[in-house]
């Protein structure tokens, strides 16, 4: 996938260039180490990691639940 066909999308190209203006700032304007920048990444792609494994779970168990056979 190519850069320029990932950011056909403008508004996708001006969050992505506004979300790492402001971790820029963050890191040399307000005096944030990178190392805590870096840590606080970690712990995000925990957590996502978290809610989309449970997520998945209940859409397992929901779909075992819906093709359950009854035998009556």
């Amino acid at each position: 996938m190519s850069l320029r066909k990932f950011f056909k999308n403008r508004g996708l190209a001006i969050n992505m260039i506004a979300c790492t203006a402001f971790l820029a700032l963050a890191v040399y304007g307000w005096g944030l180490p990178l190392n805590d920048l870096l840590d606080y990444l970690w712990i995000l792609i925990a957590c996502l990691v978290i809610v989309v494994g449970l997520a998945v779970l209940a859409g397992f168990i929901l779909r075992k639940i819906n093709h359950r056979h009854d035998d009556r």
